[in-house]
């Protein structure tokens, strides 16, 4: 062959040997991306989580089989304590992120608690982990570590504190911190010194809430007897959020194994008095200033006779009161008032048929509140306007 054409030949072959070998390099550095082993099985946690709404999320867990994600207590030793799981969750392969954990016993803020991975090669779907030898093993990563990581709970010490107290506009004030969203609830005794009938409710937030204040329902308020035991109990809100559900989904919060309630007493007025500026009558409706009373009862409207005085046995309007301070009384007018008119508003007893207007003078059923003497009512005039 002539030394030029074999020269160029050798470079052309050379060329290709080069492009050939640079295939096979590019080739081997392009894994499968579906192969298994381009998957190790992990978790990823932050220090600290917060539980959201009764469940942990968790940032990122991968698994390169069907397997479990589950929450375990640290043993003291810094450790999971293996013979007990407080949430666990089905993952499937691959990475799933912010997974959700409902957890199935209350936690403690600072306590630590690890989230493990394991298999899930016994029956599908059934968590059977019981020890050595048994299915849903630990799992383990390529380099042959259990897959494990620890997190700190930060979250308020869910607690309600607060004392007797005299009832105002039907409201009670209740000191609430709540490990989660949730609801302060109060109720009546029931006689035997355990909740009873609920009288009231209100959402709290998780964190410290400071003074909560309960409006009671107003008839459940008006049957409170002065002194009587009432509870604040810490709820959940577990199913639809923002509803109430008890019984149901939002059951009482307990911590340590103690619910997180209180119980105190619904003081009365220590003197009973009524308080009125001059009105107009609009709508029909009149209102009243300010009430306190030291009995359930009513506020009655009653026209004055030609000496200023309360014409008790006839009435033109009332409204009941509850035990305590309630302002702003908005009385129904049964007729009509002329301008100028002097009207005597008068604390009356609700008894013995409670609820039920029955008054027909200064004795009797329904009969004015008195101030230690016949006559003595308690009562302010005004005026019309």
């Amino acid at each position: 062959m002539h030394t030029h054409a074999l020269a160029l030949w050798l470079r052309r072959f050379g060329l290709f040997l080069m492009i050939a070998a640079m295939g096979i390099t590019i080739a081997g550095c392009d894994p499968e991306p579906t192969d298994p082993d381009a998957i190790d099985n992990g978790i990823t946690v932050t220090a600290t989580l917060t539980p959201d709404n009764g469940q942990l999320v968790i940032p990122k867990v991968t698994a390169v089989a069907k397997s479990w994600l589950v929450i375990r207590r640290d043993n003291g030793s810094g450790a999971p304590l293996m013979s007990e799981i407080i949430a666990k969750l089905q993952l499937p392969v691959g990475a799933t992120t912010n997974a959700r954990v409902t957890l199935e016993g209350n936690v403690s803020n600072g306590e630590r608690l690890w989230a493990m991975l394991h298999l899930d090669n016994g029956a599908e779907g059934t968590f059977e982990y019981t020890g050595s030898g048994s299915p849903d093993q630990p799992a383990v990563n390529n380099a042959s570590q259990t897959v494990q990581a620890s997190f700190t709970i930060n979250q308020s010490t869910p607690t309600v504190i607060g004392g007797d107290q005299q009832l105002s506009n039907n409201r009670v004030g209740l000191d609430v911190a709540a490990a989660e969203d949730g609801w302060m609830a109060i109720y009546a005794d029931n006689g035997s010194g355990a909740p009873g009938v609920l009288l009231g409710k209100t959402h709290v937030n998780a964190g410290p809430n400071g003074t909560v204040m309960v409006a009671l329902d107003t008839a459940a308020a008006n049957a409170i007897s002065p002194n009587a035991t009432l509870w604040g109990v810490l709820h959940i809100d577990r199913g639809v959020e923002g509803t109430f559900e008890f019984p149901g989904a939002d059951q009482p919060v307990s911590f340590g194994g103690s619910p997180v309630r209180v119980w105190f007493k619904a003081f009365a007025s220590p003197t009973p008095r009524v308080l009125t500026t001059p009105q107009k009558i609009t709508n029909n409706t009149i209102n009243i200033d300010k009430v306190e009373s030291t009995v359930v009862g009513w506020i009655v409207l009653h026209e004055t006779d030609a000496n200023d005085d309360p014409i008790l046995a006839t009435s033109i309007g009332r409204a009941r009161v509850s035990i305590g301070a309630t302002e702003n009384i908005v009385v129904a007018v049964e007729k009509s008032v002329p301008a100028g008119t002097l009207l005597a508003a008068v604390l009356h007893r609700d008894d013995p048929a409670v609820g039920t207007w029955q008054s027909t003078g200064e004795t009797g059923p329904d009969a004015p509140v008195t101030l230690g003497g016949a006559g003595l009512f308690v009562v302010s005039k005004f005026r019309v306007q």
